[in-house]
C-alpha cells in the first residue's frame, strides 16, 4: 500500500489597497494569532484526530467539519467535496482556477521599510516582497501547520474511509493574497502590511482532480460531473450486508462483517501499482469484487472500518508493515484496531484471513475456500505460529513514506492489548445464522457460489427468484413482479 501527500505552497500577491498616503491609516480588525501551544487533547483512541495530543484546535475543527460534510453526501446532499466548484475559488500565479476546501486563516501585521519618495507601483513591488519572505521564512503559526499537517491528512484520510471517493493525497496551499498594505507614508519610507493567509486543501483544479475517476461521468483527470448514483450503490450495499448483521454483541458482529467481507471479495489480481486506485478505496470491498478489480489491504481495512462505524464498534485502521514469519519480508499493510465491550482494544486482518489461494483458477473468485478467522481479535503477544507474535508480525507505523518525517514529533502507538479477545464462537456463529434468517430482513446474504457478473434477484422478503445473464431477460422471466432485490439493489419490474 502506499501514500502520497504532496505539500507546497502557492504564493499570490494581489494586494488591495488605497493609493499610498502620509497619512498613517489605522487597521483596527487584526484578529488575534493563533494561540502557539494547542490544548493536549484527550487520547480516547476512536479517532486518529484523538490520538495526535497535540495538534491545533483549528485542525480538529476542520476535520469535523470534514466529516460533516461526508456524512451529507452520504445521505444524498451535495457540497464541495463531490463537487469541487463549490469550494473556495483561488486563481493560482500562472493563471489556472483551483477550487479548495479552506481549513483556516492565519492574520498577522508586519512592518516594512522602502526608499522615500518611491511610487506607489514601487511601494507595492517592496510588499510583495515582504509577504513573500513572511511565507519562506514561517511564522510561527504558518512553520506549525507545515508540521502537522501530515497528520491532519492522515486522520482525514483514516478516520472518514467512507468517502470513497476521494484520494486523500490533497496538496497544501499558502494563499496570501487578502494581504493588504494598511499604512504607507513616502516621506519616512515607513509602511505596515496586514498579513492574510489561506490555508487551504486543494480540491481540484484545470489538470488534476483529488477525486477517482471511477466515480465522474469521464474517467479522465479534468473536472467531471460526480455520479452520485456511486453514493446510492454504497449506501445500498451497506444496507445489504447490515440486514444480515447480528444485533447483538460485538464479537458476534465482528466475526460476521469479516465473513462477509472474505467471502465476497478476492484480493486484487492485477498489480496494485498499476491497477484501479479504487481498490484501496471501502468502495471496492464494500461492493464485494474479485480478480483484477478486488480490493488490497486498504479496501478491507477501511471497508471493516465503515461497517464497525455503522454500528457503533469504535474501530480504526492501522498501517506499518506485516509478514508471515520470522524469515519472511516485511510488505508495507493496513490492518483494523477494535474495542470490545472491556475496554481493551483488538486487532483485526481482514485481508489475511482471506489468502490468496494456491490454485490459479480460484484466484479469480471471492469465494475461494481459503478464507478463515486466524487473524480476528488479537492481542500483542498472541502466538500465530513457531514463537512468531502478532506483535512480530505486524509492526505498526503512521511515518512510512512522507517527506517530512523527520518533523513528525510524536510516536503514534498502538492500543492493542497482550492477550487475544476470548471468542465464542458456538454463540457469534448462532447469531450470525439467526441474522439472515430473520424474518424482518428484506435482503438475505448472497450465495457465495453465484458468478458475481450475474444479476441475482430476491424478492422483498428473501425468497431466491432466479439468476440471470441478462436484465431483459430477468425482466420476461419475471413480468410484473413489482418490486425485487438485484445483487443487493431494489428494483422494479413490469
Amino acid at each position: 500500500m502506499r501514500r502520497t501527500v504532496t505539500l507546497f505552497v502557492i504564493l499570490l500577491f494581489v494586494f488591495v489597497q488605497t493609493p499610498a498616503q502620509n497619512v498613517a491609516t489605522v487597521y483596527e480588525d487584526i484578529p488575534l494569532s493563533l494561540n502557539a501551544v494547542p490544548a493536549e487533547r484527550p487520547d480516547s483512541g476512536y479517532r486518529w484526530i484523538d490520538r495526535i495530543e497535540y495538534i491545533p484546535d483549528y485542525m480538529v475543527e476542520f476535520h469535523e467539519k470534514y466529516g460533516e460534510m461526508v456524512r451529507e453526501v452520504l445521505e444524498g446532499g451535495q457540497n464541495c467535496l463531490t463537487d469541487p466548484l463549490l469550494g473556495e475559488k483561488t486563481k493560482m500565479s500562472n493563471g489556472v482556477e483551483s477550487y479548495s476546501l479552506k481549513v483556516t486563516t492565519f492574520y498577522d501585521t508586519v512592518s516594512f521599510t522602502f526608499r522615500a519618495g518611491y511610487t506607489e507601483r514601487q511601494i507595492k513591488a517592496i510588499a510583495n516582497n515582504v509577504v513573500t519572505d513572511y511565507v519562506i521564512n514561517q511564522s510561527f503559526d504558518v512553520s506549525e501547520a507545515n508540521m502537522y499537517v501530515d497528520y491532519l491528512i492522515m486522520c482525514l484520510n483514516y478516520d472518514y474511509p467512507e468517502a470513497f471517493w476521494i484520494n486523500t493525497g490533497f496538496p497544501l496551499f499558502f494563499d496570501p493574497s487578502g494581504s493588504k498594505i494598511i499604512y504607507a507614508d513616502q516621506l519616512t519610507g515607513n509602511g505596515l502590511i496586514a498579513i492574510e493567509i489561506k490555508m487551504l486543501l486543494q480540491l481540484a483544479d484545470d489538470s488534476s482532480d483529488n477525486r477517482f475517476g471511477e466515480f465522474l461521468e469521464e474517467a479522465v483527470i479534468g473536472m467531471q460531473d460526480f455520479r452520485y448514483e456511486s453514493v446510492n450503490a454504497f449506501n445500498d450495499s451497506i444496507e445489504r450486508i447490515l440486514a444480515c448483521c447480528p444485533s447483538t454483541d460485538r464479537c458476534s458482529q465482528i466475526v460476521y462483517f469479516n465473513d462477509w467481507l472474505t467471502k465476497h471479495n478476492g484480493y486484487c489480481t492485477d498489480n496494485p501499482v498499476t491497477a484501479t486506485p479504487t481498490i484501496r478505496s471501502s468502495y471496492s470491498a464494500i461492493s464485494g469484487r474479485s480478480g483484477d478489480n478486488g480490493p488490497v489491504c486498504e479496501g478491507y481495512a477501511r471497508a471493516f472500518k465503515t461497517l464497525c462505524d455503522r454500528v457503533g464498534i469504535p474501530c480504526i485502521v492501522v498501517t506499518g508493515y506485516a509478514r508471515q514469519n520470522s524469515m519472511s519480508s516485511a510488505e508495507l499493510h493496513m490492518w483494523n484496531e477494535v474495542q470490545m465491550e472491556n475496554g481493551y482494544w483488538y486487532a483485526v486482518d481482514v485481508t489475511w484471513n482471506d489468502p490468496v489461494p494456491f490454485e490459479m483458477e480460484l484466484r479469480k473468485n471471492a469465494h475461494s475456500g481459503y478464507e478463515s478467522v486466524s487473524w480476528l481479535l488479537k492481542g500483542k503477544r498472541d502466538n500465530m505460529g513457531q514463537n512468531f507474535t502478532f506483535g512480530d508480525s505486524h509492526p505498526n507505523s503512521m511515518t512510512w513514506q512522507t517527506e517530512n518525517s523527520i518533523y513528525w514529533m510524536y510516536s503514534v502507538k498502538s492500543l492493542i492489548v497482550n492477550s487475544g479477545y476470548d471468542i465464542d464462537w458456538d454463540k457469534a456463529w448462532a447469531d450470525i445464522e439467526n441474522a439472515r434468517n430473520h424474518d424482518d430482513n428484506a435482503v438475505y446474504d448472497i450465495p457465495y457460489d453465484i458468478r458475481p457478473e450475474y444479476l441475482r434477484v430476491y424478492s422483498m422478503y428473501g425468497r431466491y427468484l432466479g439468476t440471470f445473464s441478462t436484465f431483459d431477460g430477468m425482466c420476461r422471466f419475471l413480468k410484473d413482479a413489482g418490486t425485487v432485490i438485484v445483487n443487493g439493489k431494489k428494483v422494479y419490474i413490469r
